[in-house]
């Protein structure tokens, strides 16, 4: 679930691209040198990066709020009613947890669920909206935009979840053998 909500917002990033395509194109005034020139381009690209930040930010507070709130605390309901052993078979159901439980042995019961889904909740957030303001700022044609958005996209998701699994190995949540 989170893999697909990840991919749809990663996606609307690489669609909408024809804001920053229309501010490189500058359009000499009467009557003005090349420094107003110079002036006018930087003003023109400089609000459509100042904007395409602002809509990186609050899509990263929707995204995490979203995330937080309806997949993974909800999920996080159902886990704690479990008894302790079967809780590391629901909690694998989660996407990102299901690569970092077997690959770090990791033991569910030791863990701080509401610190890791936190923490979950924030890098998938910072991946959408990361990737949305990278494809958003680069002027490529549609294609290769979505190219380099599902590299990011993958990339970042498979780099971000192995820092996790470290940081919550070094907490000392893994399993006893």
């Amino acid at each position: 679930m989170n893999i697909i909500i990840e991919l749809a917002f990663g996606c609307i990033g690489v669609i909408s691209l024809s804001i920053i395509k229309e501010a490189i194109k500058v359009v000499p005034r009467e009557n003005s040198s090349f420094r107003n020139h110079l002036f006018y381009f930087w003003e023109v690209v400089m609000n459509e990066f100042v904007l395409t930040l602002i809509w990186g930010g609050s899509l990263f507070i929707i995204i995490f709020l979203v995330n937080y709130f309806w997949a993974l605390k909800r999920g996080y309901k159902n886990i704690s009613k479990v008894k302790k052993k079967k809780r590391n078979k629901k909690l694998e159901d989660f996407i990102g947890f299901s690569i970092l439980i077997p690959k770090f042995k990791l033991d569910v019961n030791k863990m701080n669920l509401n610190y890791v889904f936190i923490l979950s909740s924030l890098i998938n957030a910072f991946i959408i909206s990361f990737v949305f303001v990278v494809i958003y700022s680069i002027p490529w044609d549609l294609p290769f935009q979505i190219l380099l958005g599902f590299v990011l996209l993958f990339g970042l998701i498979y780099a971000l979840y192995e820092l996790l699994g470290r940081h919550l190995v070094k907490k000392g949540w893994k399993k006893d053998e």
